[in-house]
């Protein structure tokens, strides 16, 4: 997916999501934590959802993603998430708002 996408792959109509990646990969350089590590726990931790969906390729890949979602991310991590990425745009952060290019 987008969160686990090299800067240099994410597509143009994505443009305004590139940014919000490189933020996300200072926090991840910062903290030992992957970009997906970071974004389950931001997700996981929002008492509106009730659901995450991902797509994998791979069992190998399923495993990895149950373990990190299984994972405890530190509060102060938490708050530096919730402070750096509250507010996004819903055509950021919503697949089925990308407009992709013909």
């Amino acid at each position: 997916g987008l969160i686990a996408l090299p800067e240099s792959q994410i597509p143009d109509y994505l443009m305004k999501a590139k940014p919000v990646i490189r933020k996300l990969e200072k926090v991840s350089q910062d903290t030992g934590l992957s970009r997906i590590a970071l974004a389950m726990a931001y997700v996981k931790r929002e008492r509106n959802i009730s659901h995450l969906v991902f797509g994998v390729d791979s069992m190998e890949q399923l495993k990895e993603n149950i373990f990190l979602f299984r994972e405890s991310v530190p509060t102060d991590i938490l708050e530096i998430l919730e402070k750096g990425f509250s507010g996004l745009n819903a055509d950021i952060v919503m697949p089925s708002l990308w407009k992709k290019e013909d």
